[in-house]
């Protein structure tokens, strides 16, 4: 019985928002720093500080940023 108990647990186990997005973020990381490395860039801090600027801005900023910088582009030509 108590081994039903302590198995229920355990699958009843979630982890919440935060914890899930910081492991995905962890993995992101993990990910394209071992990328860069194979790839042979020299300086493979910058695809994590890639990594670190997507998930710094939630999506909705990222794009509005884009956006606001291909208007400057434009009007820059």
């Amino acid at each position: 019985m108590i081994l039903m108990n302590t198995l229920e647990k355990i699958i009843s186990f979630q982890l919440s928002r935060q914890a899930k997005e910081a492991i995905k973020i962890a993995l992101a990381f993990s990910i394209v720093y071992l990328i860069a490395l194979q790839s042979g860039w020299l300086s493979s801090f910058w695809a994590t500080l890639t990594v670190g600027q997507i998930a710094l801005f939630p999506n909705a900023q990222s794009l509005h940023n884009g956006a606001l910088r291909l208007v400057g582009l434009i009007n820059i030509l």
